[in-house]
């Protein structure tokens, strides 16, 4: 009976640890793209800032 309740509570523990790494790839897989595309937008909008400011000197 012991070894039957320590066997679920690691299986209980080994769900978790899934779960929470599942969240973390789920997480890492959204975030990482948005900032792919905030740093991109970030580069086109400073270079086209430059270009405007020399225009309009």
């Amino acid at each position: 009976m012991k070894n039957y309740k320590e066997k679920k509570e690691r299986k209980s523990r080994g769900i978790g640890t899934f779960l929470g790494w599942l969240v973390l790839a789920a997480v890492v897989l959204v975030a990482v793209p948005i900032g792919v595309i905030m740093l991109m937008v970030s580069g086109i909008w400073s270079a086209a800032d430059r270009v405007l400011a020399r225009w309009g000197k």
